[in-house]
């Protein structure tokens, strides 16, 4: 069954290789990317139309990968998500390893890198007042971590990884949900999954007939969840759903080779990706969902 989602479109000229990142915080919206040169980057818009303070970082994200006689550097998007203490950045960097970054409204950002590996881009959710990561391990394997302390930014500052026994090409979306933890990836056979823990544990997960090559985008919408995806002939696809079904599909006109971005202000969603032409979407509906 098909849907109805209107949306107000901003091409930017800004370009990525890979898909770029959404989140809120205050009264912005804050879009991350990973630029042609592998370098992560991030600006903000108050309004959806106009943005500003675009930041170059020094960090990189990409993964290499070597054969025989032959070394390709793939760009990696990063993941934002906010707390009350400010916008968070995680990316895969050097050697694979899983950064996190805090960009504090006051003093110098407070950076970890873990010790855990990933040849894909992670995941990061506001969890309470704190952050999860997800991510998919070097076995395929989905993982999933939390900062246990939050004065401290070292690599012990978040807690033994959950490795769970799903596996996924591509690395897992994040939520928060009731406390809970939301994960959504693409499995092996291309179809989508959704799994909400209970406490400290995941069951079975929904799997939906909805299939992608890519790995989905999800937030919390009110009281419900929002999925974006590119489906297997690229175009954009979103669920919202309705008293937890996830049934009702709105599929846009836009296409991309790149997972999306997808996040709630106010009531209304937002949604960011990569055009055929390189160049950064961002998408605003055009009413409360």
């Amino acid at each position: 069954m098909g849907g109805v989602m209107n949306f107000r479109t901003v091409t930017l000229d800004e370009k990525s290789s890979t898909g770029p990142s959404l989140t809120s915080w205050h009264d912005r919206l804050y879009l991350a990317w990973t630029g042609s040169d592998t370098h992560l980057n991030m600006m903000a818009t108050a309004d959806g139309r106009t943005y500003f303070d675009k930041t170059r970082l020094e960090e990189r994200s990409s993964w290499r990968e070597t054969w025989s006689d032959f070394t390709q550097i793939i760009p990696l998007a990063p993941s934002l998500a906010a707390t009350a203490d400010g916008v968070h950045l995680a990316w895969t960097g050097d050697e694979g390893h899983l950064n996190v970054l805090q960009a504090r409204p006051t003093g110098p950002p407070a950076k970890v890198v873990l010790a855990e590996t990933s040849g894909a881009s992670p995941s990061l959710t506001a969890l309470g007042s704190d952050v999860a990561l997800g991510w998919k391990g070097t076995d395929r394997r989905l993982n999933i971590a939390s900062r246990l302390n939050i004065a401290m930014w070292r690599a012990e500052a978040f807690g033994p990884a959950l490795s769970l026994e799903q596996k996924s090409f591509h690395g897992p979306a994040l939520c928060a949900v009731d406390n809970e933890l939301l994960l959504a990836w693409t499995g092996s056979d291309h179809r989508l999954n959704v799994l909400v823990s209970q406490g400290a544990t995941f069951g079975d997960p929904l799997v939906l007939d909805q299939k992608s090559r890519r790995a989905p985008a999800v937030c919390v919408v009110g009281s419900e969840i929002a999925l974006a995806w590119a489906g297997t002939d690229r175009r954009l696809k979103v669920i919202v759903s309705r008293g937890r079904s996830l049934d009702d599909v709105v599929e846009l006109d836009e296409k991309s080779h790149h997972a999306p971005a997808i996040c709630a202000r106010a009531g209304q969603l937002h949604l960011a990706w990569t055009g055929s032409d390189s160049r950064l979407n961002v998408a605003t509906s055009s009413g409360p969902v």
